[in-house]
């Protein structure tokens, strides 16, 4: 399953998001490249995220505004940054992935009878799995490993604390899904993804909608991807599945250690969700403001720089 990942991103990307982002007028171009300036070029090599001092002291060297020499930074990192096409591109393939990926976890959740939680854990270590629970976890796995890596080869991209949480939450729930095979407790792994694709999916129409330039529909798809992240993530998932794990999976298993750790990782998502909700709600609210999805994600980058200047 991870193979075939790895073979359907590329086509999905290139062969039908990135032409059908040109038909839709998407520019390919990146952006124009900051006046060239030796001692800030230098500068950048060294640290491409300077504080409020240094750029005053390089702002009286070459006799410019901090402001100006603010912007020539921020002007250089947005230079490392893909296109707008090929962002594009990225969002219409996880955008893909997530809808199809929620359609097929949405047929097993009532194949199985899973609405009925305690399901999950009734003789979880004994019985053999479906083959469509086993199909959807190992796709599941993969998708997870594959953002795992791809986040840590563009960390210069998104270099915010709000990126590095979804990190830690995509770190966590691997390993939380390996664990789930080894302790065979693949339904509640599936319930687990299939409450995280609701909201993963509608972020990346958000995004795909500000591309096209459809702002209002972005900011308006922006403020329901947050409504949604609070009731699956800070109402489902801890008062109907954490809750369950808590206190009906100990009483249907026999403990181990990897059981607690599964415990201890359910746990850490929970205390993820909540961290990133306090970023999603001030991002919605500056959706209310007018704001775009890709002028949200400008501000809270600009912030998090402002905060580490300080």
């Amino acid at each position: 399953m991870y193979a075939q990942l790895l073979v359907d991103q590329p086509f999905v990307t290139r062969c039908i998001a990135q032409r059908l982002g040109k038909c839709l007028g998407i520019s390919e171009r990146q952006c124009s490249p900051p006046t060239d300036n030796q001692v800030l070029r230098k500068a950048y090599q060294l640290n491409r995220q300077p504080n409020r001092a240094e750029v005053t002291k390089l702002a009286e060297n070459i006799g410019w505004t901090s402001y100006n020499v603010y912007k020539w930074f921020r002007q250089a990192r947005n230079c490392t940054k893909p296109s707008k096409l090929i962002r594009f591109g990225e969002s219409f393939w996880r955008l893909s992935y997530h809808f199809t990926s929620l359609a097929f976890g949405i047929v097993i959740f009532y194949q199985e009878s899973l609405l009925n939680i305690s399901r999950c854990f009734n003789g979880s270590q004994s019985d053999s799995h479906s083959t469509a629970i086993v199909a959807y976890w190992s796709t599941q796995l993969g998708y997870c490993t594959s953002a795992v890596l791809l986040q840590l080869i563009s960390a210069i991209r998104k270099d915010t604390t709000f990126a590095h949480a979804t990190f830690f939450c995509h770190l966590a729930t691997t390993t939380l899904l390996a664990i789930s095979y080894v302790t065979k407790m693949l339904k509640i792994g599936t319930v687990v993804m299939l409450v995280h694709d609701i909201c993963d999916m509608l972020v990346e129409v958000a995004y795909l909608l500000d591309y096209i330039t459809y702002s209002g529909l972005s900011q308006a798809m922006f403020i329901v991807f947050a409504i949604t992240f609070f009731v699956t993530r800070l109402l489902i998932y801890p008062f109907w599945i954490l809750r369950s794990v808590l206190f009906v999976l100990p009483e249907s298993v026999t403990p181990s250690p990897a059981l607690n750790l599964t415990l201890v990782l359910l746990v850490v998502i929970q205390m993820v969700h909540v961290y990133r909700f306090q970023h999603i709600a001030v991002m919605a609210g500056r959706s209310l403001k007018g704001r775009t999805a890709k002028q949200i994600t400008e501000l809270s980058s600009d912030s998090d720089s402002a905060k580490k200047n300080e």
